[in-house]
């Protein structure tokens, strides 16, 4: 916290709120308001004039406005009851009217020359690093360990589950099928293209990604036919290969001209 005047800041505070897989970014950026909500409480009766509390995220800034229901709600509604009871119990100055210290929120880039700015983010580095300020510095609510992010909790679950399906299908009997046709799974990009098309072109496409078309290999394979030949690349060159849907479609020299 910097008051006017001051180069350095006159008061500071750290709190690690621990690894990301259990906990968000914006419940850590509702950490950060709650910290400076506290430091301005214990400082309520030493305010003159404005307050300005700086936050280089949006998102946040329209959340403290008005709290939604968000697994970080409570971090939220604990700093808004905090700058009430901060801005009711200053001492009336010639800026402030009815005794109520006018408190602002505001955006901030996150690369400004704002003083303080940089000696911010270096605080924050310093609480990932683990370096929280002492308890009896700290808000009743961060006193003890927060229950973890469910939203955090989630996206660790869909990032392991996700690295488990690649897993799965590297080792899968289908990889290699569909390895030279398309090799950046989950096919994503096809999946985009797919949703664009009518439902009779999509089944054709699907068909021919699978194989699951009348070539002579599938049907040899559901034992609709003696072999798996191209009987056009026998016949007219004497070549014994596996009509497949990738020779057929552009290899096969009989279909050159379609």
């Amino acid at each position: 916290m910097y008051k006017k005047g001051y180069i350095l800041p006159t008061s500071k505070l750290r709190y690690h709120l621990g690894h990301k897989s259990c906990h968000s970014s914006n419940e850590a950026e509702a950490i950060g308001l709650l910290l400076e909500a506290h430091l301005l409480h214990h400082e309520r009766n030493t305010l003159r004039g404005k307050v300005i509390i700086y936050s280089d995220n949006q998102g946040v800034i329209r959340t403290a406005a008005k709290p939604r229901a968000k697994s970080s709600q409570f971090i939220f509604k604990e700093f808004l009851t905090i700058m009430e009871e901060t801005s009711k119990s200053s001492k009336q100055n010639r800026q402030s009217t009815d005794g109520i210290v006018p408190i602002q929120i505001s955006w901030i880039s996150a690369h400004s020359d704002i003083q303080g700015n940089e000696m911010a983010d270096g605080e924050a580095k310093l609480a990932a690093m683990g370096k929280t300020s002492t308890t009896d510095t700290l808000p009743h609510l961060l006193c003890q360990p927060l229950l973890k992010n469910g939203s955090a909790l989630k996206q660790e679950f869909h990032k392991l589950l996700k690295a488990r399906w690649k897993t799965w299908w590297r080792n899968s009997s289908h990889h290699d099928k569909f390895s030279h046709m398309d090799n950046q799974f989950p096919f994503s990009n096809f999946n985009k293209a797919r949703d664009e098309l009518m439902r009779k072109q999509a089944s054709l496409i699907m068909q021919i990604r699978t194989e699951h078309v009348p070539v002579n290999r599938f049907l040899h394979r559901i034992k609709k036919r003696d072999n798996p030949k191209c009987d056009t690349c026998l016949e007219n060159f004497g070549m014994e290969v596996t009509e497949t849907i990738r020779p057929f479609l552009f290899e096969c020299r009989a279909y050159e001209r379609e």
